[in-house]
C-alpha cells in the first residue's frame, strides 16, 4: 500500500535485521507504550521469532504488522499495527510508531489516513479505535486530525515496562462517522 512518498507492507522475516535496528535505535521511546514489543525484540533471533509469529497472526486475521518506508530511499521509518481484532463488530485497534528523527513530521497523521481508508474499504471494518497514554500528545493528535473521538479514559488499564498501571485514553472512528465527513 502506498501513501504520499510512504510505503507500508505486511513484515517478512527477512526483515528481521531492520526491525531489530529500528527497535534498538528507539527502544528507550517505545518501552513505555510498546513493552511487549521492546521485551520481545532483543537480537536477530528474537526479531525473527516475532516477525514468525505476526505473520502467522497476519494469515490468521488477527493481528497485521505493517513496515513504513520511504518509497525513494527504502529507509525503515516505523511500524504501523491492527490489532485486536473482533470480527463480529467488526473492528480493530491501531498502533502505531516512527523513528524518533521522523515525530513530529505528520507521517503518521497521513498514514493513519490511508490505513482508516483500508480498514472501512478492504477490510470492510465497522469500528476502528486509537488507546493513547494521557501524556501522549503526538499520537492524541494522529487521532484528532483523523476524525477519531474522544470515547472515554480507561483507568489503570496499561502496564508499561516498569509494572506501572497507566490510565488510557480511547479514540473511536465508526465507518458512519467516517462516511460523513469524507
Amino acid at each position: 500500500m502506498e501513501i504520499a512518498e510512504y510505503r507500508l507492507r505486511l513484515v517478512q522475516l527477512t526483515d528481521a535485521k531492520r526491525v531489530l535496528d529500528l527497535i534498538d535505535t528507539n527502544r528507550d521511546r517505545l518501552l513505555k507504550y510498546f513493552p511487549i514489543t521492546s521485551s520481545s525484540v532483543t537480537d536477530l533471533q528474537s526479531a525473527t521469532m516475532y516477525i514468525s509469529k505476526k505473520i502467522q497472526e497476519s494469515r490468521n486475521r488477527e493481528f497485521y504488522s505493517f513496515l513504513i518506508e520511504n518509497k525513494e530511499t527504502d529507509e525503515l521509518i516505523g511500524m504501523y499495527i491492527l490489532k485486536s481484532f473482533n470480527w463480529r463488530v467488526p473492528k480493530c485497534e491501531l498502533a502505531y510508531f516512527v523513528d524518533k528523527k521522523y515525530e513530529g513530521k505528520g507521517i503518521v497523521s497521513k498514514i493513519t489516513k490511508g490505513i482508516v481508508s483500508h480498514c472501512f474499504n478492504n477490510l470492510k471494518l465497522n469500528k476502528i479505535w486509537i488507546e493513547t497514554g494521557e501524556d501522549n500528545f503526538g499520537s492524541k493528535r494522529v487521532a484528532l486530525k483523523n476524525g477519531f473521538q474522544l470515547e472515554g479514559l480507561l483507568r489503570n488499564n496499561f502496564r508499561d515496562s516498569e509494572g506501572n498501571l497507566l490510565n488510557i485514553e480511547y479514540y473511536g472512528l465508526t465507518l458512519e462517522d467516517w462516511k460523513n465527513n469524507q
